[in-house]
């Protein structure tokens, strides 16, 4: 059927009209997949960063083989996201490497004991790394690959771990306040340890031997008993326990 000539420039307009509302909905849509592409990749960066740099601040702090390869392995999957996000992402074929390689030999203390703290700002340092890798277990094993079992072995090792660093902090300062003269600041330390542990610590056999021990430096503390045959000595055998347990 033929248009009518009156009617032919109208729907030439109208036609022309469709078609740019039709690309610009095109243009809109690209836009927008590539603002949640961005989006995404920032999301994904800031994540990886923040576990690379937990894991950074816990290379002196023993966490078993296991659970240090599971890190490395989730943070080369991470990468290759990334690199299918943007394959052009700068340097991120050596980071695909390096991350691959410490899956398979992974930095960082697997045994021995928490070390001495004495910086708060270590210790809060030290408290948000474990808690950056607590939260990542507490998502279960989808993101890992991980079996249930292990995931469970490892939300309680790092539970562990963290109850030990704040033991070590609390105590060496305690001691270092006793020696000071402080004995007040010394007795409210290990008061603060003993609250810790029973607010945030896990309750498991490690824990609870934890506790007797502060519990007993407190009791030292309170009788004006020295503090530092215990720090080293007292204290050692459930850190023992917990770094063999770990490794």
């Amino acid at each position: 059927m033929q248009i009518p000539l009156a009617w032919q420039m109208p729907v030439s307009v109208l036609g022309l009209v469709l078609a740019l509302l039709f690309a610009a909905g095109l243009v809109r849509r690209y836009q927008e997949y590539k603002a949640y592409q961005r989006a995404r990749l920032r999301a994904l960066l800031q994540h990886i960063a923040a576990l690379e740099q937990a894991l950074d601040r816990l290379e002196a702090i023993p966490l078993s083989m296991g659970l240090r390869q599971a890190l490395f392995d989730y943070l080369h999957r991470e990468y290759q996201a990334v690199q299918r996000l943007n394959p052009a992402y700068p340097g991120i074929a050596a980071r695909l490497e390096r991350m691959a390689q410490q899956a398979g030999a992974p930095p960082g203390a697997t045994s021995g004991k928490v070390p001495a703290i004495e910086d708060p700002a270590h210790y809060q340092c030290l408290l948000e790394a474990l808690d950056t890798l607590a939260g990542l277990l507490a998502q279960g094993g989808r993101r890992l690959r991980q079996a249930a079992a292990h995931l469970d072995d490892w939300r309680r090792e790092v539970g562990e771990r963290r109850a030990e660093v704040t033991a070590r902090f609390f105590i060496v300062r305690a001691n270092r306040q006793q020696s000071a003269g402080q004995a007040g600041e010394a007795r409210t330390l290990l008061h603060t340890l003993l609250e810790q542990l029973h607010r945030h610590g896990p309750d498991t056999p490690f824990v609870r031997e934890l506790y007797q021990e502060a519990e007993a430096l407190y009791q030292r503390a309170v009788r004006g008993l020295p503090l530092s045959e215990e720090e080293d000595e007292a204290a050692q055998p459930a850190l023992r326990a917990g770094a063999a347990g770990a490794a």
